[in-house]
Order: C-alpha cells, then structure tokens, then sequence
C-alpha cells in the first residue's frame, strides 16, 4: 500500500512536470519576403513580455514560447505581423514588403522590454547589427557615429584608444556628467565598457534619446540611455560557425598647414629684416631655402660636421608617423540554447611603438523549463597596451622643416640620433621622446550577469537580474635614464645636455565593482478594447572604487623599473570610494483600441551621496501617443499615408552631479570638508595636514531636469518616405556649482545648488526605402539632422558667469557654453589698434567673450547601393555652427613652422583692419604704418601674435566621409557545393576617408579635444594628427 501510494505520487508529480514543461517550448521558423528571399535581422518577440530575438541572415529565428503566445514580427520596410503560436513548432512566416510603417519594428524600451513604436510617447532609434558593423568598427561608438539624431560621437584623438565623448541632445549639467547610460543587456555598466565591447557580439543597439525615454532609470538615465542587446544561440537551433577577419591599415589623413619658405634660426639681421641662419635652432625663422648644402648641430666626435641641403622635405616631418594596423580576429559557435564568441583586436597605432591588444571572451546560455526561465551572461575582455606617456608633438614641430626626421629613428645606435648628438640645440628628438617614455598596463573586465523568470500567470511576469560588474586596471608609467657624454656635457657643445637624465618609475593600480540587483513585474491585459499594461520593481547599484599609486625617481639601476629601486622617499597615494543607490518605481500604459496610449512613469531614489534629508527624491513623468492612420478612417483609406502618429511627452528626472565625473562612485564623501596630506609631509616621522580651501556643502540637494518632447511619425507612398520629426525643451535646474567666496572667510569656494539653464532641440530623420527599386538594382537612403540651441538663465548671486574649464564660461543671455578668450585692443567699431611708431598690435588685458563650443548642426547621410550580391555603404556627416581655438597654432607660430608665420613672405606688412589713435583719442585708419619685423620680430611675440587667442579661434565645421564599405555575399549557387558553407561575404572598408573644413582652420580636425570633459573646443600639440583607415573584411558561416 505504502509503495503504492508512493508510486501514485510520483505518477502524478511526472504528469504535472510534463504538463507544465509542454507550456513553453522552443518554437522555430524563418521570415521571408513576398519574393521568398529571407528577411534578416527580423526582429521576434512575444508580445506583452521582455523576450525576444533577432533571424540571422537567413531569415532563421529560435524562440521559447507556449500554445496561444502571441509572436510579433517586424523588420525595416514591411509591417509588424502578429502570429499565435499553436501546436506547430516549425514557422515560415512571410512579411509583405512595404504596405506600413517603417515605425512598426519592434524595439526594445527602458528595462529591456520591447514594444511596438505605436505605444511609445518618444523618440528612440535602433540600429542592428549589419548597420552597426558594415565598415567593421574596431568599438561601437565609431559604428553608430553619423547614424543616430540628436546623438553627438566626438574622437577627442587618434591614439590606439579612440578616446570619445558621448551626448545625447546636448548638456543637462553645466559642472557635471553629460554622458549617457550604457546598458548591457539590461545591466547599467560605466560607459567607458562601450569601446571595450565586441562590436560583433552586438545583436541590435537602442538609443533611448531623453529623460523621458529613459525615466525608469532614473537619474542615471537623465542623459539618455545606449542600450546594448547582445546575440543569442542560434535561430534554428542547429549548431553554426561565424568566423571573421577585418584587417585595417590607418595613416595619418593629414597635418596642419606648414610654411616652406624658411629655415632655422631665430633672429632677423637689422640691416636687411630678413633671417639669420642658426643650425643649432628649432626656431624656424632664419633665411630662405636655397638648395644648399649646410651645416646643422654640433660637429660629431672628431670634428665631422653634419650636413644637409636646405631645401624644405614635403615629407619631412609626416614620415615620422608609421603606418598603423588594426586586425580583427572572431570566432563564434552558438547552437539551441547558447553561444560562445571570441575576439582578439590587435590595433597598432601611427605613432610607433604605441600598441592595444583587446581580447575578447563571451558566452551566453538561456533556457526555460516550463514557467521558469533562466539566462546566464558572462564576457571577459583583457587590454594590454604599450603606449607613449608623453606626446612627440610638440618637437615634431621644433623640428625644421629642411630636416628628414626619420633618419632619427635609431637614437639608440646613430650617433647623429643620439641625445649627445641631436642637431636641435634646444628640444630632443621626438623618437627619443616617445620610445623613453612608457606607459604600460593590463586592464581586465569582467561582466557576469544572470536573469531569471517566472511566467506567473498568462498575463503576469517576474523577472530578476543580477550582475557584477568588476574591472582592474594596473599601469606603469616609465622614464628612461640618459648620461650625456663629456663631449656633450660640455655646454658649448650641448645647451641642454648640462644635467643627465634620471630614470624613474610610477605604479598605479585601481579596482572598480559594480553589483546590480533588480527585480520587477510585467503585466498585460486586454479589456475588449482597451488593454492595460503595467510595470513595477526595485532596484539595487553598489559601485566600489579604490585606487593605490607609488612612484620613485632617480633609480639606482636605470634598467629596473621597480621602486625599490630608487633613492630618496618615494611618492604615495591612495583613494576609496563606495556609494549605494536604491530605486523603487512603476510604470503603467493605458490602450485604446491599439491606436492610442497613455503612459505614466514614477521612480523614487535613495542615493547614499546625498545627504540623508535630501537623499530620497521622486521622478514622476507621462507620455502618449495616438496613431491617426487608425483612428481617422480618412486617413486610414488613404492611397497616400500608409502611417501617421503623434506624440508627446513630460517627465521630471534628475541628476546628482557631485564630482563631474562619469562613474557616480566618484560623487562620494563630498558633502563634507577633508584633510590632505600637506606638502612636505611626512617631514621625517613627522606626519602634515592641510585643509581644503574648498567648503563642501552637508545640504546640497541634486540637479532636476524637466524636459518636455513632441513629435510625429509619418509614412507616405506605401511606406517608401519614412520622416519622424521631433522638437524638445529641457530645462535644467538646482545645478551644482562651486563659487567663489571672499577669501577673509578663510576659504576659496564654496559648492551650492544655483544655475540653471535650458536647451532645445529639433531631430528629422528621412528614410527612403526603397528610394529606388529596379529588381536586382535598390537604393535606400537615411538622413539625420538635429538642431540645437541653449541659453544660460542664471548662475548665482550676483554673478552672471561660470567657468567651466579650458576658456569654457556659462554666460548668462549665451548659450552653453561660450568662449571666454584673450584678443587684440580694439576701437568701438572692433577694429585692431596698431602703435603709431611700431605698427604692432597689443594685447587686451580682459577676457573677451566669442563664440560656442558646442555644435549647433549635425547632419548625418547614410546612403546605400546594392546590386545584386554587392552592396555600397557611405556615412557621411557634418557638424557646424560651433568654434574651435586651436592652441596649437600659438605652438607653431613660436617655432615658426605655421603657415601663418610665413605669410607676406615674413616682410613688413600693415595689420589687417587696424587704426592708429592720432593723438586726440581719434582712430585713422591703418593703410601705411608696417610692422617693425613681419617674421619672428611679430609672430613670435606673446603681445603681438602668439598670445592672442582669438587668432586660432575659427569655425568648427566639418564634413566627414565617416565610412564606406563595398561587400559582396556569395551567391547561393556559389557556395552549394560546399555543404558545410552556409554564407560568405568580403568587402573593402574605409573610414574618415575625406575630411573638408573651411580655409581658416589651417591645424587640425575640429573634433578633437584636450579631454572628453566640458571643457569643448580646445586642441593642443597633446592631440596627434587625424587618421584615416582603409583594409578589407571577410565573414564566413558554418
């Protein structure tokens, strides 16, 4: 009996796992078109739920679904279609092509769940994976560059880090981070993982644009959102094989405009004006080039005199950068429930020696088992680099236009080349610059991430993510010893060379964790015709942050680097950081008839940087939108609009802006006044501490930011002209500032929530698709253009300026931000006033306010052509209505080597649009008066030329060829014969082919920038040279 009863129950426990393992079960298929070619990159998901997929090139998808889900599918050009999964595991779904809305493709909203554009309120774009990857990207951010409106990639250099600044319709802090979140498969991770990702493990990117996109996020959120969905196992379950290549060769695109009339010296004979030859100089104002044969430097040991024709060498100075390489290696198996990738990018930079291996490993595992599911993440990418600490730059320029630099490379065994022997009297040579000084390191990251669900009920859903973000970064910083010889000791032989060069060494080593935790409940009802959706959850983020650094110079022995190897008390330091946030919010959509919506979003945050009266603070926001292609049957029957929506929408978000860096740990322990180590501490045992002269402030509350957006969505001629049309406003408030405060006090500054300021936007996006279709022969096009503007409100108490760093002001009436620059002294009318006897200019000794930083104009073109098997993809973008000061223009007019330096071939000239005050305070215009010296006696001076800002301050327009990519994909019939060949395509890449800029900006790409902070607009001799990259890619699949 007992047995019998035992096996009663098991027989019961079997029927009911496999009644409740037969609910979901994995639901195969492949989307096709009308022609029944596959539809790849169609996107499926299950309605009224977080999951999804994307088909693979063979229009092939894999799905985990039960009897009576309902599975919609989209893809670009043909209109969302709903399927009811019924007994049938296998589907061939079939899309009609262009009959709706571009706007029916699903994509995936805040908290990775993914609906249809219909429902949503705002704009957001989504871009899959052969857009993203068609030139083969070495990051995602240069793949999405001219793609996305309202979105701004600014390459602030062309080192083998690709160093970017991010933003997303413009600031929202004016001291603050203005960058956006990265999500990565629902988990917020630091953005600078963006350049770290696998551009090929990338399944489709979202761009959520504003706050009210990205409202469930909360004040991470506030500057728009990038979300990263990555790729799952196989479509159809079948084991596949993707393995690739793409090989890059980079060269630098061009330099600044040189003069090559003169030569080295530095002073001018006062009986012709013209210049003096100096062999020694790096100057670059001596006489004329004449083909001769002279001598430059110091003789070499036994009196041997280096020679060389003074003529200019066009590429003297350019053959200094080699010719860089970026090869990238991938290989991925996926099969029914996951998928394992790998990478390895070899990037090896122009400037020689400057290395960045990035290696990859990613492997994703899902599963469900009857109501339960589960998805595993886990990637791990390791960095290791060999860079140059310091830039070359600067004695690149030093370097005479007349002289080949690279018969210099071999510092180590040509005399010539050597540090005792270098001809430039005054600066080293640039090879010796960068290969001396090192810096090396070893970056690891690892994500890990695991989501589970419950399907509670037919209409309810429970998920909960968890991840680990954990980072380390260890660098070494090296300085190479040289001991001049006696030849070179002796300071009539070598200026520089009176003191040898002591080795030294710095180790720094910092550790970032991030741990998410997150659970939230999904539910969906339909009421006849009305349906409710709703959202409700809580989150957790804890990001711990320390870093340790210790240096040591003048080393014992200069081949090790190690700082116990040093003399005298090394230098220490250390930092720690840890900070807490804790969200709760909700979310709810009101359906009419699946024509109109109704959202209203909430989210409450506990934010351990804030103090605790001011830590809990409420995010409230509402959108909606209403589709009138559907709900007005005029527009419903119409043969000309095949898609019509409106929209619009208003949320208060916020943002808690304490250190002005990206990462918030950074915002911790900031509301209170600390002690430093005082300089000369530790005297002996004897320990110093100095306080801040900065006061902290217990009481600061965060920044708030209310944006408001609308916009419509229009399809017209079945679906061929696709426009979405957006205007934004977003005022930004409570900022936090630091100000100045009267020094009787004790300190220097304060912090307080004071400024505000808003900013606005209009984002167009035009596709036509087809624009033309003649069979084999298609045409689409895609175009972009965001118009942004700002205004600075007020700032504090009766200031009317901030400054913001690098000659950046937030100036009341202006927008954010302006240039605050040092010009020429000028009469009322702005013309330059000249000296009477010397026809020189001075130097205004107040700050003048000039133009904006920021771009106001961004248009991007994307273009495609294909043909049959063969395709042709452009980017194409321009940016305007924005200044750059180019401060390494001043640098090369004090060498000499600028083009400007050598106009009116270096002869007295009379200033352009300048005056001279006649002796009774009237100014007569200047039409006879030179210069005393039109060389180095005008440029070379800080009051007449080189310190004049506003001389290097032009427009920063541009136009880009960003990308350009023919691929061709094998035809089927091409590859049959090979069984286990399932695709294959090759292609030739190019990116930043073409750059065009106005005839004022003689030095370098506007783009660039000292940092990717707020302080805009400012390139220096730290920036190297634009590149421009060209190679070829192949894909095969297995």
């Amino acid at each position: 009996m007992h047995m019998r009863k035992i096996l009663s129950l098991f027989s019961v426990l079997m029927l009911v796992s496999i009644l409740v393992f037969a609910q979901t079960r994995p639901i195969t298929g492949r989307v096709l078109d009308e022609a029944g070619q596959p539809v790849g990159g169609a996107s499926v998901s299950i309605k009224g739920s977080t999951v999804g997929t994307s088909a693979d090139v063979d229009g092939a998808f894999r799905i985990n679904a039960k009897t009576g889900d309902v599975l919609i599918i989209s893809a670009v050009g043909a209109p969302a279609k709903e399927v009811t999964v019924t007994s049938t595991s296998n589907l061939t779904i079939s899309l009609a092509k262009q009959t709706q809305s571009l706007s029916e493709v699903v994509v995936t909203t805040a908290l990775g769940v993914r609906k249809q554009p219909r429902e949503l309120g705002y704009s957001v774009s989504r871009l899959g994976n052969k857009e993203l990857t068609q030139a083969s990207p070495v990051n995602i951010q240069n793949g999405l560059t001219g793609k996305v409106s309202g979105l701004n990639i600014a390459s602030t250099n062309s080192s083998v880090f690709g160093d970017t600044r991010i933003t997303l319709r413009g600031i929202r802090s004016l001291t603050g981070n203005n960058q956006p979140l990265l999500v990565v498969d629902g988990a917020p991770v630091p953005l600078n993982q963006l350049s770290r990702l696998n551009p090929n493990d990338v399944e489709d990117i979202t761009i959520l644009k504003g706050a009210s996109a990205a409202a469930l996020y909360g004040p991470d959120g506030v500057n728009g959102v990038i979300f990263v969905k990555t790729l799952r196992g196989s479509k159809t379950g079948a084991p596949q094989v993707r393995v690739s290549n793409s090989t890059q060769f980079e060269r630098v695109s061009f330099l600044p405009k040189f003069q090559k009339q003169f030569g080295s010296g530095s002073s001018v004979d006062p009986v012709t004006g013209i210049g003096v030859f100096d062999g020694l100089e790096n100057q670059q104002y001596g006489d004329p080039y004449d083909g001769s044969m002279r001598e430059i430097g110091h003789p070499l040991p036994g009196n041997i005199p280096q020679m060389e024709q003074y003529s200019y060498k066009e590429r003297g100075r350019l053959d200094f950068f080699e010719t860089g390489r970026t090869i990238q290696n991938d290989i991925s198996y996926s099969a029914k429930n996951f998928l394992f990738s790998a990478q390895d990018a070899n990037i090896s930079g122009t400037l020689g020696g400057d290395k960045n291996r990035r290696t990859t490993l990613r492997f994703n595992a899902s599963n469900e088992y009857g109501r339960f599911s589960t998805n595993f993440n886990l990637s791990y990418t390791r960095q290791q680099f060999n860079v140059a600490s310091v830039s070359p730059y600067w004695e690149v320029f030093n370097t005479a236009g007349w002289i080949d630099l690279k018969k210099y490379k071999d510092w180590r065994n040509d005399p010539a080349s050597s540090p005792n022997h270098y001809y430039n009297e005054y600066y080293a040579n640039p090879y010796f610059i960068k290969d001396a000084n090192r810096r090396t390191g070893l970056n690891d990251d690892l994500f890990a991430q695991i989501q589970l669900g419950l399907k509670v009920t037919d209409w309810l859903n429970l998920t909960y993510r968890a991840s680990t973000n954990m980072r380390s970064n260890d660098e070494m910083f090296t300085s190479e010893a040289f001991t001049f010889s006696d030849y070179a000791h002796n300071v009539t032989h070598k200026y520089n060379a009176s003191n040898d060069i002591k080795a030294s060494v710095s180790n720094n080593e910092t550790k970032f964790n991030r741990l998410n935790s997150e659970v939230f409940l999904t539910a969906q009802k339909e009421f006849g015709d009305f349906s409710i959706d709703g959202l409700v959850g809580q989150s957790l983020r804890e990001d711990r942050y320390t870093s340790v650094g210790i240096s040591g110079s003048n080393l014992i022995i200069p081949t090790l680097f190690n700082v116990a190897n040093r003399t005298g008390e090394p230098g220490a330091g250390g930092s720690n950081y840890k900070s807490r946030l804790l969200g709760a919010y909700g979310q709810v959509t009101f359906g009419f008839k699946k024509w109109a919506f109704l959202e209203l979003t909430g989210r409450n945050n506990w934010d351990s940087r804030l103090p605790s009266n001011n830590r809990s603070f409420f995010f409230p926001g509402a959108n909606a939108s209403i589709v009138l292609s559907d709900a007005i049957p005029a527009i419903k029957n119409s043969s000309l609009i095949s898609y019509l929506k409106v929209r619009g929408s208003i949320v208060k978000s916020g943002n808690v802006n304490l250190s002005g860096n990206q990462d918030p740990v950074f915002g911790a322990y900031q509301l209170e006044s600390v002690y430093g180590v005082a300089a000369g501490f530790p005297y002996g045992n004897l320990p110093g501490f100095q306080g801040s002269t900065a006061v902290n402030n217990p009481d600061i509350k965060p920044e708030f930011v209310n944006s408001k957006e609308a916009g419509f969505e229009i399809s017209i001629l079945k679906n061929k002209v696709n426009l979405e049309v957006t205007g934004y406003l977003q005022n930004n408030t409570n900022q936090i500032i630091n100000v100045n405060v009267s020094r009787a006090t004790g300190v220097g500054s304060t912090t307080v929530n004071a400024a505000d300021f808003d900013n606005k936007g209009l984002e167009f996006d035009l596709r036509l698709t087809p624009l033309v279709n003649l069979g084999d022969f298609r045409v689409n096009f895609n175009a972009n253009l965001s118009l942004m503007d700002s205004r600075v409100n007020s700032v504090y108490q009766g200031l009317n300026e901030l400054p913001v760093g690098n000659s950046n002001y937030a100036i009341v009436g202006y927008p954010a931000f302006m240039f605050k620059l040092t010009d020429y002294v000028r009469d009322p009318q702005g013309r330059i006033i000249v000296d009477r006897n010397t026809g020189y200019p001075s130097l205004d000794p107040n700050l003048k306010t000039f133009g904006n930083t920021m771009p106001k104009t961004i248009l991007g073109l994307v273009p495609s052509i294909a043909w049959k098997g063969l395709t042709l993809n452009v980017t194409a973008d321009y940016r305007g209505g924005h200044q750059v000061y180019n401060a390494i223009g001043s640098d090369m007019d004090f060498t000499g080597s600028s083009a400007r330096s050598g106009s009116n071939n270096r002869q007295r000239f009379v200033v352009p649009n300048s005056v001279y005050d006649d002796g009774s305070g009237k100014y007569i215009e200047n039409t006879s008066i030179l210069t005393t010296n039109g060389g180095y006696g005008f440029y070379e001076g800080t009051n007449t030329n080189r310190g004049i800002n506003t001389n290097y301050l032009t427009s920063a327009a541009a136009f880009k060829i960003r990308e350009i990519s023919l691929i061709y994909s094998l035809p089927t019939s091409f590859i049959q014969g090979a069984k286990f060949l399932k695709s294959a395509t090759i292609g030739l890449t190019a990116r930043n082919m073409f750059t065009f800029l106005p005839k004022s900006n003689q030095w370098t790409d506007p783009e660039f920038n000292t940092s990717t902070g707020n302080g805009l607009g400012v390139n220096t001799t730290a920036n190297l040279p634009p590149n421009r990259l060209y190679g070829f890619n192949a894909v095969l699949v297995f």
